[in-house]
């Protein structure tokens, strides 16, 4: 799977997630791979993962693409935040590259 995350201004980052075995270029490859088999690998139901996070009021926006294959199944992710900590907040150590 082909992660992005790109702040506006900022240079594209891209991370390769593998799992079963965990690997890729992502640099915490086995906690991604274990927050994303707990729902399946559907990025959009996995819960906040630092719901406590107190993020400034900032519109700064990140956008995030997840494109490739969890167990055979497509996945397809895209969504902007209004800043890299909501992002972070929500999705933790998935886009943590």
């Amino acid at each position: 799977m082909t992660l992005t995350a790109q702040q506006l201004g900022a240079p594209l980052s891209v991370a390769v997630l593998t799992c079963e075995p965990s690997g890729g270029t992502h640099p915490r490859a086995e906690d991604a791979c274990a927050v994303m088999s707990a729902t399946g690998g559907m990025i959009e139901e996995m819960p906040a993962q630092n719901p406590q996070a107190l993020c400034p009021l900032i519109w700064r926006p990140v956008g995030v693409t997840a494109t490739g294959l969890w167990n055979g199944k497509p996945i397809e992710y895209a969504k902007t935040f209004a800043n890299d900590c909501v992002m972070r907040s929500q999705l933790g150590v998935v886009f943590h590259f």
